[in-house]
């Protein structure tokens, strides 16, 4: 007989040496027991649930984190803490209301609910702060696919009445044993690799180690957030750049377009990236500017990339939002024409969520449309669109494999099974579909296998500046078919 060591719940389990099917009974019971035992507390602990998300609440972390962690230890298990939080939360408060944060958080709270497991406890922390306490587990790396599922879900498009709002997330991992022993200890310790985020913007989530905390600093100090008035001033003076990624065709490795995507040469934090502009963006009434001065610089580039690769193509990620403005398409069609690019050769990405659009959606599309650009389905496979909804869009071109599934062929049969046949079905539907992630011969030769028809990583060439990029445009013929794992007579 045991003891088990879920929070709240004491089972007795049947063990049994001389009959093993007796034995796996005892522990099926055991199970029932304690999923059993884990609803009654819940029922018992119903004023420790948040009416607004449906998830625990701070006191109950209280009362059931140390029990799981405790329980985890004793059975050798690996855990951990997620902290996460809404980047400018206040901003979705001051602009659309307070009964749309509401909304927002209550979706977020649902979409948490969805990815994570039974026996996870899944906590509002207090307002826009949330934290997942996670065992069993499969690795010390389960905490960073968790926490990536969490990411995608979490930064899907939220539905406002007729327009539809994107949040971003800072999210910090610790790990029992590594980070910490305590849940105190594990929650200050994610808390912190959070912040290091923030700070550095150079990820969406960080796992917690002494090294980042000895460089990051105390949480209170560090150089002031970029502001307004600095963006306003970068929009203007040409603070705002875009760095360009090639894509290349999977089967001869020739170059076919680029990838635009923006950064800001900051005077103080150096060089920042879209997660910066775009939040700060959006919170200051400035999105409109900055997708106007993207597409303008997109633009301008691919016009010089032209004289060199003149059936390339340019790809810009459009945010639904901006996709919403009534004068994008206008201001679209007079870029297009100064730069003398024609619509067809403009991929306008958008991310999964618009392609199930609302009405105002659905317009902005036909806008889109009727200009002659090319639509792009962003990172697919991050949300829940089907390839239905994708047909019913004549204007979508491009289907964008989010690079964690991709990436994932290699190592994960599920995966490759699943990327085959969304190329199968994409290309019934005469989609191309683009290999996002490409981080090594080996994945690039896979992709090509598995039905990619154009490729894109860091493996390929990192985002860089247009000169660099032209210095890319001429050795990579020699390059590629090495680095793209081409034979002979490929």
């Amino acid at each position: 007989m045991c003891r088990d060591d879920t929070p709240g719940v004491q089972v007795s389990a049947i063990r049994c040496a001389e009959s093993p099917m007796l034995g796996r009974l005892g522990e099926m019971v055991g199970r029932a027991a304690r999923h059993r035992g884990l609803q009654h507390l819940a029922a018992g602990r119903a004023a420790q649930r948040d009416e607004l998300t449906g998830l625990w609440t701070r006191s109950a972390l209280a009362a059931l984190g140390p029990r799981l962690l405790r329980a985890a230890s004793r059975r050798g298990e690996v855990a951990g803490v997620i902290f996460f939080d809404v980047d400018d939360f206040k901003w979705v408060n001051d602009t659309f209301g307070h009964s749309a944060g509401d909304e927002v958080l209550r979706t977020l709270g649902a979409r948490v609910r969805a990815v994570v497991r039974d026996k996870d406890l899944a906590v509002r922390f207090g307002g826009d702060e949330f934290v997942v306490v996670l065992s069993g587990l499969p690795t010390m790396w389960g905490a960073d696919v968790v926490t990536e599922r969490l990411r995608h879900a979490l930064e899907a498009d939220i539905a406002l009445g007729e327009t539809s709002l994107t949040v971003q997330v800072s999210a910090g991992i610790a790990l029992l044993g590594v980070d910490g022993f305590s849940l105190a200890e594990l929650l200050d310790a994610a808390d912190h690799a959070a912040y290091t985020v923030k700070r550095n913007r150079q990820s969406p989530w960080h796992r917690h180690s002494p090294a980042s905390d000895a460089r990051t600093g105390p949480r209170p100090t560090g150089p002031p957030a970029p502001n307004a008035e600095e963006l306003r001033r970068a929009i203007h003076d040409g603070g705002l750049l875009v760095h360009l990624q090639p894509q290349v065709d999977a089967a001869t490795g020739s170059a076919v377009g680029f990838e635009a995507l923006s950064r800001w040469e900051h005077p103080r934090l150096g060089l920042l990236g879209p997660r910066d502009i775009v939040s700060l963006a959006e919170r200051e009434g400035l999105k409109r500017e900055v997708t106007h001065t993207i597409l303008d610089k997109a633009l301008a580039c691919h016009a010089v990339l032209r004289k060199e690769h003149p059936d390339s193509r340019m790809a810009v990620n459009i945010s639904t939002r901006s996709l919403l403005d009534e004068q994008l398409a206008p201001r679209l069609a007079e870029l297009l024409a100064r730069h003398g690019t024609h619509p067809g050769k403009l991929t306008v990405e958008i991310t999964e969520p618009a392609v199930s659009p609302s009405a105002a959606v659905s317009r902005a599309l036909g806008r889109l449309e009727s200009l002659g650009c090319r639509l792009g389905l962003h990172e697919y496979g991050t949300g829940q669109t089907s390839l239905t909804s994708v047909a019913t869009n004549r204007a979508v071109r491009e289907l964008q494999l989010a690079p964690g599934l991709a990436g994932r062929v290699l190592t994960d049969p599920d995966a490759r099974r699943l990327v085959r046949a969304v190329i199968s079905m994409a290309h019934s539907l005469e989609l191309e579909v683009v290999g996002e992630g490409v981080e090594s011969t080996e994945l690039a030769a896979e992709l090509r296998h598995l039905g990619c028809d154009v490729l894109q990583g860091f493996h390929i060439q990192a985002p860089a500046p247009l000169p660099e990029v032209l210095a890319w445009t001429r050795a990579w013929p020699a390059a590629s078919r090495t680095a793209l794992g081409l034979g002979p007579g490929q």
